[in-house]
């Protein structure tokens, strides 16, 4: 994403400059293993999710809707930006994976996603 592409995004999105560096800042405590411990678990593995989710976002080091980094846009509670009327060229219909959820909400998600896989059938 160039300097002007940049400029124009958070113009129309101004919050995406906070999840931005909410990405940076805990993609750096996840790549360092002594640091790792400040990110909480269920947040770790919501980010594993994600970047099966959207692996085709992840291959191409951006995301191919909003042109975001893709490692720091999966540590970010931000949902994928994909459907919005305001990405036109995306490809994806459908957003890859939600916003971040709670530990709770986690929780329950994986156990629907088990029991819609016959998991637990």
């Amino acid at each position: 994403m160039t300097v002007r592409q940049t400029i124009t995004h958070l113009y129309h999105d101004p919050e995406d400059a906070f999840y931005y560096w909410q990405g940076v800042l805990r993609w750096y405590c996840y790549k360092r293993p002594r640091l790792r411990w400040l990110i909480r678990t269920h947040i770790q593995e919501q980010f594993e999710f994600r970047k099966k989710a959207a692996s085709r976002c992840y291959r191409n080091g951006e995301c191919i809707c909003c042109g975001c980094t893709t490692p720091q846009l999966f540590m970010a509670d931000k949902p994928c930006s994909a459907g919005k009327p305001r990405f036109q060229r995306c490809p994806v219909k459908q957003p890859c994976y939600p916003r971040m959820m709670s530990r709770t909400q986690w929780y329950w998600h994986q156990l629907k996603l088990r029991t819609d896989n016959g998991i637990f059938a």
